[in-house]
């Protein structure tokens, strides 16, 4: 064989090898799991506006909003499905509760945030609020938080994976209840 023909012969084998690479490369798929989420507001004679968005999320969460007043006991936002954006980048979720009543005050009470994540790659890294009185604090099981008439608390929840290098597994879900009632006067 000649030298021009074993040089053709080698070109042309690392070119079908460099296609079989790209094209394999181009196949793999990178599967992506929603993590999906739920919010609950139940209220007791309370009038209340409700806002909710988020930030790490390839979709973030804007416009989810609702109102509570004496005709409505229950707000139900479900389908907040996320995905991380990047696997270095938390998932924020802002929920911003809202007293619109000019003379009565109401408290918030929230266990904690139920997250689904045994073996699911999810991570429950902070949940805080704070009512504008001493700077954001860690949410406490049963302890409610007294919303002044006109003002709002604001509760944040980050999450993270748990391995950057692995996907969200598949069931992994989020969902907070939220409790206001009246404070009596």
């Amino acid at each position: 064989m000649s030298l021009k023909a074993k040089l053709v012969s080698t070109i042309s084998a690392f070119c079908l090898v460099l296609a079989l690479l790209v094209v394999g490369v181009f196949a793999a798929s990178n599967a992506t799991v929603n993590l999906s989420g739920s919010l609950s507001f139940t209220a007791d004679d309370v009038m209340a506006s409700i806002s909710v968005t988020s930030t790490g999320a390839e979709t973030d969460l804007s416009n989810k909003t609702g109102t509570l007043d004496q005709n409505s006991a229950n707000v139900t936002m479900d389908n907040l499905d996320l995905v991380f954006a990047t696997s270095n980048t938390p998932i924020v979720i802002t929920v911003t509760i809202t007293n619109d009543s000019d003379n009565r005050a109401f408290t918030v009470q929230t266990d904690d945030i139920a997250v689904v994540v045994a073996d699911k790659n999810v991570t429950l890294t902070s949940f805080k609020y704070n009512n504008n009185s001493a700077g954001d604090q860690d949410v406490v099981a049963s302890k409610a938080v007294t919303v002044a008439a006109n003002t709002s608390v604001i509760y944040t929840i980050t999450l993270n994976l748990t391995n950057p290098d692995a996907n969200v597994a598949e069931g992994a879900a989020w969902s907070v209840d939220f409790a206001l009632a009246n404070v009596a006067a």
